[in-house]
Parts: structure tokens; C-alpha cells; sequence
């Protein structure tokens, strides 16, 4: 490969990132640009609820991430996608260490939320009718599938995780022009 877009590029080992700085590469917030310029930010995305708006009204949506506690006509029915390990340590520095994990804990406990495999596939299944909400999923699925005409919405909760969709160059790819 000669270039990466995805959300994990700065987990790429550094031996195969090549340290670049495009020309604005001043204007991009620090927090959406390596130290040492291994990948860029490119698009932001935000973890929020979702909820089907068929399913769900309005004035029962949970103003807290605790509040979702007190649903007990969602017990089962709580979508969360498998890998929100980014998620969950928001939830975690928000609420400090020992009150985000027992929110967690207890989320989990009174929930007992389905676990999904794929945001888009948790976002479709919102959108559908097969589950009422889930406790975060990308902003942009839920807005895509709305705009498409689905009885989908998404709300804002603290914290609301920031994620950036990451562009990096490959030290070794086999089509970078090098100037000699």
C-alpha cells in the first residue's frame, strides 16, 4: 500500500509510517495530527446514542449515560458495537477511573446490552426496528440512514468521544514519488 485513510492508522507500526507534514499542516488541531507525523486527520467522527424514532420519543430519551440506568424497558434491547474500547475510556476519563468503570459495571448488569459486531451493521439494525437505541454509534451512520428516510436519530450525551479518520504514508510504498 502507498497510502492509508482509515480510523487506526497510528496504530501502525512506526517502522512502516513515514514521517510527513502536508503544506496546512499548522491549521489542523493538535489532537488530529501525530507528534511525529506519522498520520493526519481528515474527518471527524463523534460517538453519540442512537435510537429508533419510531421506538423511542423523544421525551424518553435518557439525559445521562446513568440515566439509561433507569430503562428498564430496554433491558436486552441496548445495542453496544463490539469494539467501543475508544468509547468506554471516555466514559472512563469523564468520570474518573473508579465511577466510569462502575457505570460501565452497571450498565452492563441491568442492560445486559447485545453486543454487535460493525457500526454500520449496529446502525442499520437501529434504523430498522430491531433494536430501540444504542448507547453510541457514529454520528455520520445514523445521519446517512436518516437522510435516506429511516426512523433513525442520534442525541448528544457527555462525554461525546472525538475520533479522527487518519491518513498516513507508508515508509516502504512502492508508488512514492521521492524527490532526489
Amino acid at each position: 500500500w502507498d497510502v492509508m485513510n482509515a480510523g487506526s492508522v497510528n496504530i501502525v507500526p512506526e517502522n512502516l509510517s513515514l514521517a510527513w507534514e502536508p503544506p496546512n499542516a499548522k491549521h489542523i488541531m493538535p489532537e488530529a495530527r501525530d507528534p511525529k507525523k506519522r498520520w493526519y486527520g481528515v474527518y471527524a467522527g463523534y460517538d453519540v446514542p442512537q435510537y429508533n424514532t419510531n421506538l423511542v420519543k423523544p421525551d424518553e430519551l435518557p439525559k445521562s449515560y446513568e440515566d439509561f440506568l433507569t430503562r428498564k424497558q430496554w433491558v436486552g434491547k441496548v445495542v453496544i458495537e463490539a469494539t467501543d474500547r475508544d468509547w468506554m475510556q471516555s466514559i472512563i476519563i469523564h468520570y474518573g477511573q473508579e465511577k466510569g468503570v462502575k457505570l460501565l459495571k452497571d450498565i452492563a448488569t441491568t442492560l445486559k446490552p447485545v453486543v454487535l459486531d460493525g457500526h454500520l451493521a449496529a446502525a442499520r439494525q437501529i434504523a430498522a426496528g430491531e433494536y430501540p437505541i444504542a448507547l453510541m454509534n457514529y454520528s455520520m451512520l445514523t445521519t446517512n440512514l436518516k437522510q435516506s428516510g429511516a426512523p433513525t436519530d442520534y442525541f448528544v450525551l457527555d462525554p461525546v468521544h472525538l475520533w479522527f479518520g487518519q491518513a498516513g504514508i507508508n515508509k516502504n510504498a512502492p508508488h512514492l514519488w521521492r524527490a532526489s
